[in-house]
């Protein structure tokens, strides 16, 4: 599999100068290098790419700030959003 497309702007991956955790690097590994279309955060973008909006009493920068403190794991607050998501 290929590099997350995301991976430059996903702040999940680029934490600056923040220190790695040995199971944040395993978390990179898996998701954001190898398996990008299992990660939370990926799903979200791309359900959002694809052109599906939020309700008006829901703002994108609340989506920013879920995705900020989303793990690629959490996949039960990611099938939250998209529930939330329109079209």
């Amino acid at each position: 599999m290929s590099r997350c497309e995301n991976s430059g702007t996903c702040t999940f991956f680029d934490s600056g100068t923040m220190a790695v955790s040995a199971e944040m690097a395993a978390l990179r590994d898996c998701y954001c290098r190898d398996d990008k279309e299992h990660c939370a955060r990926y799903l979200v973008k791309k359900r959002i790419s694809q052109g599906y909006f939020l309700p008006e009493d829901q703002s994108l920068d609340q989506v920013g700030r879920y995705l900020m403190d989303m793990r690629p794991t959490d996949h039960q607050m990611a099938r939250q959003l998209i529930g939330m998501m329109v079209q």
